[in-house]
């Protein structure tokens, strides 16, 4: 079933059941208020037939002056009594243990045997009783009273069949009404529904937008939710447009990293494949032109290991888990102390290491690797009796660590471009130490993963200082010695 016949149908059934429902229910709760009111009144009635019967026989007993009527002159006097009608639209039946001594019959009344039987159990109590009979419907108020000392069973009958029928009349009418209000609702809602139609336009629109067709837009004209529902389709349409273009600009700048990771690569497999060769052809070679030969092809090599371990490094950085933990801020910078000085001490570069009491939250390897690049940079940066300092600075709950030389240092233009894949500041001087241009590239992914920041100040000829700052948790309220 589709939309618009379920949205139909149920809402034909509320408004059917709805109207229905609430018609029902009044003219039931009308018709038993009725029958309350008159059961009531006819209450009221049989009092005072009873008190008139009463009232009647001790005033022929007192003007007969004896003591007590006999009982035949009782029933005798009853039966006169009840010629005529007490009550203008009912009758009076008068029982006795030997049957009916009124003078109106009641033929319905034998089909009464349990109503009957219940008042002569009773003792002055009025019982009701709602009589059907081909049709005609009457209440029966009766009780059962003493009169001259002997047993009397007076019931008062009113005739309510027009209320019954003024009733089933009023249903009659309310079915028409209901099947008039129902055929109306629903013309209404196949209006509604007909006005319901640019749903099918939407929905076309959204088939040719999931197929690639992202430009589209859908006319936001109509009523104020048709209206709403095409901004927002037209939202979402640029937003996935967007990201598509997003995408498309990430796939060039990927087809752009490879492009010029392959340019980077061709240089080292060109002098790697050049000296091989020279040294696979040539007879006769000096002992200085192999190791000569040699030494150049392994700084390529070098270079070359070093050029894909950054790019592997780097790209499995953007999409890895991170396992964080608590570093402990002096544990950290001990361990790259050891990796750091043979290369310090080769290039005769002072290291010192400034930890603090320190403890942040970090994946421990990716963090000592953001480290490892940014001392490794600077120690390519400086020349023999230059200093490196790794440091460790709170602020707070703000931990700034700093890498600071006293190299050749960078101009703004410079400054500009570090953090861009295979950018390196002096091209000589970083393929001489073996350099990618992929170091501060890779810290700047490493931070961001850190919610870390990276800030670098640097000036030609007096060095560079590179401070990465994230969050941290003091351990003792002071600064660590240095290593």
């Amino acid at each position: 079933m589709k939309l618009w016949q379920k949205v139909f149908c149920i809402s034909l059934a509320c408004v059917i059941l709805a109207a229905g429902g609430t018609t029902l229910l009044v003219l039931l709760n009308n018709f038993r208020s009725s029958i309350r009111q008159e059961t009531e009144r006819r209450l009221s009635e049989h009092s005072f037939v009873v008190s008139t019967i009463t009232n009647n026989v001790l005033y022929e007993r007192i003007r007969s002056n004896v003591p007590l009527l006999s009982p035949g002159k009782a029933e005798s006097h009853i039966v006169s009594l009840t010629a005529e009608p007490l009550i203008v639209d009912g009758k009076t039946l008068v029982l006795t243990e030997n049957g009916n001594i009124s003078s109106d019959s009641f033929e319905p009344l034998s089909n009464c045997a349990e109503y009957t039987d219940a008042l002569r159990e009773s003792d002055n109590e009025v019982l009701t009783y709602m009589l059907n009979d081909g049709g005609m419907h009457y209440l029966l108020t009766g009780s059962r009273n003493y009169i001259e000392n002997e047993p009397y069973i007076i019931i008062t009958v009113a005739d309510l069949s027009s209320i019954f029928d003024s009733h089933y009349a009023e249903l009659r009418r309310a079915a028409i009404v209901s099947f008039g209000a129902a055929v109306a609702a629903a013309v209404i809602i196949a209006f509604l529904i007909y006005r319901l139609l640019p749903l099918k336009r939407v929905n076309h629109m959204l088939k040719k937008i999931a197929g690639g067709s992202y430009d589209l837009k859908l006319p936001e004209h109509g009523g104020y939710e048709f209206r709403e529902l095409a901004r927002n389709i037209n939202v979402m349409s640029d937003s996935i447009n967007e990201n598509v273009n997003a995408l498309k600009a990430i796939a060039d700048g990927r087809k752009q990293f490879v492009d010029n990771f392959a340019h980077e690569m061709k240089t080292p497999l060109t002098s790697i494949l050049g000296f091989s060769d020279i040294m696979r052809v040539k007879k006769t070679m000096t002992e200085k032109e192999r190791t000569e030969y040699a030494g150049i092809i392994l700084e390529e090599t070098k270079r070359l290991k070093n050029l894909s371990a950054k790019l592997l490094e780097l790209s499995t950085t953007e999409n890895a888990p991170l396992e964080f933990e608590d570093v402990y801020i002096p544990d950290l910078f001990a361990d790259i102390r050891v990796t750091i000085m043979p290369m310090a001490v080769k290039k005769e570069i002072s290291f010192t290491a400034h930890p603090a009491e320190c403890t942040i939250r970090a994946d421990r390897t990716l963090f000592a690797s953001l480290l490892y690049n940014l001392i490794d940079n600077a120690i390519k940066a400086s020349d023999a009796g230059s200093f490196v300092m790794l440091q460790a600075i709170p602020d707070g709950d703000i931990l700034r660590i700093t890498v600071t030389d006293n190299g050749m240092g960078m101009n703004p233009e410079q400054l500009r471009h570090i953090a861009e894949p295979f950018y390196m500041a002096d091209k000589s001087r970083s393929r001489k130490n073996g350099g990618a241009g992929l170091g501060l590239s890779l810290c700047a992914e490493i931070a961001a993963r850190h919610s870390a920041s990276l800030a670098v100040k640097s000036s030609p000829g007096k060095g560079t200082v590179v401070t990465v700052s994230l969050r941290c948790q003091r351990t003792k309220d002071r600064k660590g010695a240095a290593l």
